[in-house]
């Protein structure tokens, strides 16, 4: 088993994420920062 997060929601396009598109995830200081690529 490992951990998996699934995110849904409209505030996601709000903030420029578009569907079928790729995100960008990186580890900094214990936090994930998910960027629309």
């Amino acid at each position: 088993m490992f951990p998996w997060l699934k995110l849904a929601g409209r505030w996601l396009e709000q903030a420029g994420f578009q569907p079928h598109r790729r995100v960008r995830v990186t580890v900094e200081h214990g936090k994930l920062i998910i960027t629309a690529a």
